[in-house]
This record gives structure tokens, sequence and C-alpha cells, in this order.
């Protein structure tokens, strides 16, 4: 609604302004845009796909969102979509009670859209990106418990196992 959103460089994330994001991919994502076009390929031969993306942030749950809205009706001539909500879990300055209230409010966004959550871990704690560049050319962070988490959540969706429901940082050492 106003010109400081609008003017915002989006290689530094949308910084929890999911409508943004929703707005911006809900334009980008079209029946014709070709990721649209081959996923609603995929989904009527029957593919499992499963959306995943911070629900702290604005681009994840934005991009979420607007791919949910493309493929709501192809959903329904095979396969499945559902998503996974990553709960906050690097650190970047911000209160993390904020934080896990927009993950909230993101969760139920979602929900009340149509989406299906798959089940996700509370985090235990946010962890440092040693090198935390914004979005940037010069973040390139190693991957932390709660993404191995959600990895885990992932393959167990699509092969019927049971998930690994937490890690911790002393399992990647």
């Amino acid at each position: 609604p106003n010109g400081a959103e609008a003017g915002r460089q989006v290689q530094h994330g949308l910084g929890g302004r999911a409508h943004v994001g929703a707005a911006v991919f809900g334009a980008l994502f079209e029946p014709a845009h070709p990721v649209v076009r081959n996923l609603r390929e995929a989904l009527d031969v029957g593919a499992r796909v499963v959306l995943v993306g911070s629900g702290f942030g604005g681009t994840g749950v934005g991009a979420m969102m607007a791919l949910h809205m493309a493929l709501r009706c192809a959903e329904k001539r095979g396969g499945s979509v559902h998503a996974m909500v990553m709960p906050p879990y690097f650190e970047q300055g911000e209160d993390a009670g904020e934080l896990a209230l927009r993950t909230q409010l993101a969760e139920r966004a979602l929900r009340s859209a149509g989406v299906v959550l798959l089940p996700m871990a509370a985090s235990d704690g946010l962890s440092p990106l040693p090198n935390h560049g914004r979005s940037g050319r010069a973040q390139c962070n190693p991957s932390m418990a709660q993404e191995l988490t959600a990895a885990s959540v992932l393959l167990a969706h699509l092969t019927g196992e049971e998930p690994v429901t937490a890690l911790s940082p002393a399992h990647l050492n």
C-alpha cells in the first residue's frame, strides 16, 4: 500500500510480507507459466507435489499460496499438492516471538485456502547463520538441523516411511 513496499529490493527477500509475495508470485504463476504447466501435467498423471518454504518470511509463504492457487484445479484430476511450513530456525536479528507468530498466521492462511499441510516439528531454537548475507551473493551457509528434519519429513511423506521428527545440531557433528 505504500512506496516503500513497492520499491523493496527482492534479492533481500520479502521480510515477512507474505501478502506481497502472494501478489508477486500470483501474477507470475499464470496457467501458461512453464512451471505451472509442467506441474499441472505431472499432477494429471498422479504426481505428488510438496511445496516447502519458511512460514516466518514472505517469499516462501507467498510462493506456496500462489502455486497452490495455480494448481488447485489440476490437483482434482490426479495427483496431490501438500505444503510444509518451516518454523523459525535461523537467526536474522528479529524477535523469535514475532517470527513464531508470523508462522502461525501463515499456517492459518494456507489452511483456510485449502492447503494440506504436512506436520513439521517445532524448531529447538534459532541457529546463527555464520555467513549471513540477507539472501545475496555472500550467503553460503551449511545445512541446519531443521532443514535436514524437513527433508526427512518430506522423504517420509513420499515413501510412506516414518519420519525423523527432530534433529539437533549435535546430529550434524
